[in-house]
């Protein structure tokens, strides 16, 4: 019965509604002064979701026993949501309030298409270190160039390689780079836009999208292997059902040979 329950859609259904009404609560809680008098009730409200979360988690351990901790996603809820009880439920409460808001995490292991992606982001951490080093590569050899260049004209902006770096990242991010850094540094450095547009086109355009590139590659694979343990799995449930068919049939031979007997 319980495992019905715990495996049903509208268990599903009840923890997701569960998770997004709590991150509700918790974040008028945060928004509101500690003294106020509402205070009292949403900690109220938030204590009740606190022990239905570990209700839950009770009833998946149940169902699952060790297999439980076995799936990386199940250990991500159970230190998820223990960690926010304790928060909750210790002395120094009011200085960890903010950190409640955790609990908002579980929608990653909830929610299908979140899992996919966060497993995609993990996945292609060794290639995105890769590309890391690269665009680090690429700042730095243009940081000092342009710090050579306009550093003496233009301080507050490449006065330093520090500096550059910074400037240079706003530049990527399309964040007045034209009017605000760009067209200021033409008006004394008439040629400086070769500079400048030969970056944001090696760092945003073919850099970056070589990172999302690999990361939709993994998603695609991710995809590939789910469609494909469903498939499996599927093959195993066929295999069994007629295995019991094979077996039922013997039965059936069994007893007929010995009613006629």
């Amino acid at each position: 019965m319980i495992e019905k329950i715990v495996k049903s859609h509208y268990f599903y259904k009840f923890v997701l509604t569960s998770i997004v009404l709590n991150s509700i609560i918790i974040g008028i809680d945060l928004s509101l002064p500690t003294e106020s008098h509402y205070h009292s009730s949403l900690i109220f409200y938030d204590k009740i979701f606190s022990y239905l979360f570990l209700f839950e988690l009770v009833l998946r351990i149940y169902t699952y026993r060790l297999a439980f901790f076995k799936s990386g996603w199940n250990i991500f809820d159970f230190i998820i949501i223990v960690s926010s009880s304790l928060i909750l439920e210790s002395e120094i409460f009011f200085v960890f309030r903010a950190f409640r808001i955790v609990e908002v995490l579980r929608l990653i292991s909830i929610i299908p298409k979140m899992r996919m992606v966060s497993q995609a982001l993990f996945k292609t951490l060794p290639s995105m270190l890769g590309i890391c080093i690269l665009l680090l590569n690429l700042y730095y050899v243009y940081a000092i160039i342009v710090t050579y260049l306009y550093g003496k004209d233009f301080p507050h902006w490449f006065g330093s390689i520090g500096d550059s770096f910074y400037t240079l990242f706003q530049i990527m991010t399309f964040e007045s780079w034209s009017m605000g850094i760009v067209r200021p540094v033409m008006e004394v450095h008439p040629h400086a836009w070769i500079i400048f547009v030969s970056f944001l086109l090696i760092a945003s355009y073919i850099i970056l999208n070589i990172a999302i590139g690999v990361i939709v590659d993994c998603v695609g694979e991710i995809r590939v292997k789910e469609e494909k343990d469903g498939e499996a799995v599927l093959l195993n449930k066929m295999q069994s059902l007629e295995q019991e068919i094979i077996e039922l049939k013997q039965l059936l031979k069994i007893k007929i040979t010995n009613d006629k007997t």
